[in-house]
């Protein structure tokens, strides 16, 4: 299986958006998310990774998210 690993890096209300709008894309799946971090050096942004496969990749291998 092919998959991607994503970074994320905004406000963290802007996170909360990103997170909705990647769990809901009916062209990819999610894998894996992680929690709302906070980067070093400031309080104002943070970052969440996720991995991520398309779809189409997940039905090549004949499995199911």
């Amino acid at each position: 299986m092919k998959l991607s690993k994503i970074r994320v890096q905004d406000e963290p209300a802007r996170l909360e958006w990103w997170r909705r709008k990647l769990q809901t894309d009916k062209d990819i799946v999610i894998l894996s998310m992680s929690e709302i971090m906070e980067n070093k050096g400031t309080k104002r942004y943070c970052h969440i990774f996720a991995d991520v496969a398309r779809v189409e990749d997940m039905d090549t291998n004949n499995q199911k998210p």
